[in-house]
């Protein structure tokens, strides 16, 4: 069973939280401007997800890979974020919401074997939409300091952390997020029964894979990310014996953009009470 911490406003929230962004990117064939069906169909799912009323300004930016010239690449990179901006228009976006629409051109490769090369260049054709929306004062007060679990929690329930953001390629957290991760590490002191597994997603991968870690350049982020959540929160004292940590690559996509998918579950497996009586029957 999926569920959410219960979440309660007990601080002021600033200005910067009145604002979501979601951010997506749709990916391109060689030397192609518009979009593959499969491609369509998916970004297609993630626009209409969207209140279209709520936003407030998106931005897009074109990309290519490094075959080619330079300005045919630059080019190709512009013809791409306004095939985007145009298909969101057809969409029934006003126009007035778009404020950059740029050709960025092209990625340099960053891998050097044939097979990861290829795949790189893949993910370099793509156009990336960042998509601001103004938030009610009930959606604010939902970025709380202070998390409490529900008390009817069951072995196998899944627990979202969607406050915790990561930064692009890291598994390192975005900075407004360590004040989730404090407080997730102070209901967890206050339920010491509760025994877990921390779950790592990445966005943007294919066929399931696991992403590459800019920092290390091993692909293994989604498991560099569960274990950074892991060692925070064994920092601040909570013990090894009641929690593991584990990568699930990209297999389970929200569908909500690709900020949400670069995320940390909780996955409960157990309870301290439950394993006292097992340890009795032995």
């Amino acid at each position: 069973m999926i569920r959410f911490l219960f979440l309660v406003c007990t601080l002021f929230i600033s200005l910067s939280y009145a604002q979501e962004k979601r951010e997506y990117s749709v990916y391109f064939e060689t030397a192609e401007y518009t979009l593959t069906p499969d491609e369509e169909s998916s970004f297609n799912d993630f626009v209409d997800k969207l209140d279209f009323k709520k936003i407030t300004h998106i931005s897009i930016y074109g990309y290519t890979d490094d075959v080619g010239s330079t300005g045919y690449n630059k080019k190709l990179s512009v013809d791409r974020a306004t095939y985007i901006q145009e298909y969101l228009i057809e969409k029934g976006i006003d126009k007035k919401n778009f404020n950059t629409v740029k050709g960025k051109g092209e990625i340099l490769l960053k891998s050097a074997g044939e097979i990861e090369t290829d795949i790189e260049r893949g993910f370099n054709r793509k156009v990336l939409i960042e998509v601001s929306l103004k938030r009610t004062e009930e959606e604010i007060n939902k970025r709380s300091i202070t998390y409490k679990f529900e008390q009817d929690l069951k072995v196998g329930d899944v627990i979202t952390l969607e406050n915790l953001l990561f930064k692009e390629g890291y598994a390192k957290i975005k900075p407004h997020s360590y004040t989730h991760l404090r407080a997730l590490a102070k209901a967890l002191k206050e339920r010491k029964d509760i025994f877990f597994e921390i779950r790592g997603h990445v966005c943007c991968t294919r066929f399931g894979r696991d992403a590459i870690d800019r920092k290390t350049k091993k692909r293994n982020l989604s498991t560099a990310r569960a274990k950074y959540v892991y060692d925070f929160l064994a920092k601040n004292k909570i013990s090894k014996h009641r929690m593991r940590y584990k990568g699930m690559r990209r297999k389970f996509p929200l569908g909500k953009g690709e900020q949400f998918d670069r995320r940390v579950e909780i996955v409960i497996v157990n309870f301290a009470q439950k394993r006292n009586v097992r340890e009795k029957k032995k």
